[in-house]
């Protein structure tokens, strides 16, 4: 490797970082009450497995005496070597298990390395405390890593090889990523409603019992969902409004407690002319009755380094930076007439905020009795030329309707044969239409239909327009039909 050029030299860890590492990671442990155990004397804790998934060749049983170290001189734990579903032996048997990964992401100059660690309560499946820490490895002497190859088990040799044929790209297909710092600051405030407002509280106090399900990645980056789940989880203990279970809501087994509630989402991206702007959708649903509880929607925007434009209007899973930089080029030479606006997070909460303006000032979800209606969310048809991602609409929906106190939304579909969940009163479907586009603006047309699925009536129909012109200063919803 010695001929291997300057952008094929990766940063890596010694064992001053992962002292570093992990003394940070379980500072809160030391410093706060997190291992006080009600009654004294000290938690037996199990070192489970500790899962590499950097390009490093760790010795991750090295990383397990090193965190059992900083446990122990801790004073609040002691550590117990037997595994904790060892059978057959007379030592004292674990109260928590601590499990992590740690994981690593490359940039431009350096590379991030991060571990996550958790400890669950052997008896009832709760995650008791999750702990994050990040450090940061720059290239020597001002070498650059490899960008945008993230991910588990590339040796450096290939990530080299990744680098120079990735080395010769055009401005247009430099792509900007994400970091553990936009991943903390988009579930912050995503999650900033549940800490602020009432979103989780109990009636009759204590705390939910949370379960940290499936969060997709459509974005174009291999982003580590596994991670972005630990900070989710972390987030929701630190709330003090929840306590987050490992147990699967419909687990067989009859140990641990079982979820009162389940969080699932996705990250999503949009690419721009020199920017790329990353969502992140989550949603609570009831397990037993299929009610959302809540939702939460946020984004951040990252701009492409040294002001390189990132491919625009592409947005989907699956293509490689590659494509993009053709796609790119191959539209970078289309006509003005040709060009076509988009629609962005501000156009779609316009919209959906106008139409259920028309359903609180019409009183269209009133319902006869009191109460409040059950909705199920259906389709939202994209019929424009944009690849819009109708699932962010999808998200606001919802949380529309729950923040007018008029509905309720369920996941239960109105033709599904579980008799499980609360079945919908209503069903809210819909289309995005594209209009004939004038000189400099283009108009979008997006209908939506709330319909009883038992008998077919239309209780309420809606209609509004959109008008984007190439200036994004220039979008504005017009009045409705």
């Amino acid at each position: 490797t010695s001929g291997a050029t300057a952008a094929a030299t990766v940063p890596s860890m010694d064992d001053r970082d992962l002292n570093e590492i992990v003394a940070e990671a379980l500072r809160d442990i030391r410093e706060n009450s997190v291992l006080d155990r009600p009654g004294g004397g000290r938690y037996v804790v199990s070192i489970g497995r500790i899962r590499n998934s950097t390009r490093q060749d760790l010795d991750t049983r090295w990383l397990s005496t090193i965190i059992a170290n900083e446990l122990l001189g801790s004073g609040k734990a002691v550590v117990v070597k037997i595994p904790p579903d060892a059978e057959g032996t007379t030592v004292i048997a674990p109260d928590l298990v601590l499990t992590g990964a740690i994981i690593e992401k490359r940039f431009k100059d350096r590379a991030e390395f991060s571990l996550s660690l958790e400890l669950v309560d052997l008896k009832t499946g709760l995650v008791f405390w999750a702990g994050l820490a990040s450090v940061v490895k720059h290239a020597r002497s001002n070498e650059v890593a490899p960008s945008n190859l993230q991910g588990t088990g590339v040796s450096p040799e290939k990530a080299a090889e990744e680098g120079a044929r990735t080395s010769g790209a055009t401005a247009a297909a430099t792509v900007p990523s994400m970091d553990d710092r936009d991943f903390n600051a988009i579930v912050a405030e995503a999650l900033r409603d549940i800490r602020e407002n009432g979103v989780l509280d109990k009636p009759g106090g204590g705390r939910y019992v949370v379960f940290i399900g499936r969060i997709r990645n459509r974005t174009r980056q291999d982003l580590d969902t596994r991670w972005l789940s630990t900070i989710i989880a972390n987030e929701l203990f630190r709330s003090g409004k929840a306590v987050v279970t490992t147990v699967l809501p419909d687990a067989e087994e009859t140990e641990g407690i079982r979820p009162e509630l389940v969080l699932n989402g996705m990250i999503s991206e949009k690419r721009l002319r020199n920017m790329t702007e990353f969502s992140l959708s989550l949603e609570l649903v009831d397990p037993k009755s299929k009610l959302v509880h809540w939702t939460g929607l946020t984004s951040v925007v990252k701009h492409a380094p040294s002001n390189e434009g990132a491919p625009s209007n592409h947005q989907g899973t699956g293509a490689s930076p590659e494509k993009a930089a053709e796609e790119g080029a191959r539209t970078s030479g289309a006509t003005a007439a040709e060009t076509v606006p988009s629609m962005d997070d501000r156009d779609f909460n316009a919209i959906v905020a106008a139409a259920l303006r028309d359903i609180s000032e019409n009183g269209v979800l009133d319902r006869p009795g009191g109460g409040r209606y059950v909705v199920f969310i259906g389709r939202i048809r994209n019929r424009t030329r944009l690849a819009l991602d109708m699932t962010r609409l999808s998200t606001i929906i919802p949380n529309a309707l729950l923040r007018s106190g008029k509905a309720v939304v369920t996941k239960v579909s109105p033709d599904a044969e579980e008799t499980e969940g609360i079945r919908p009163d209503l069903i809210l479907t819909g289309t995005m239409n594209e209009l004939k586009p004038s000189k400099n603006r283009t108009e979008f047309s997006l209908s939506l239909e709330l319909t009883a699925p038992k008998s077919k009536h239309v209780l309420w129909a809606w209609k509004t327009t959109i008008g984007s012109a190439d200036a994004p200063t220039a979008a504005g919803v017009a009045p409705a039909e």
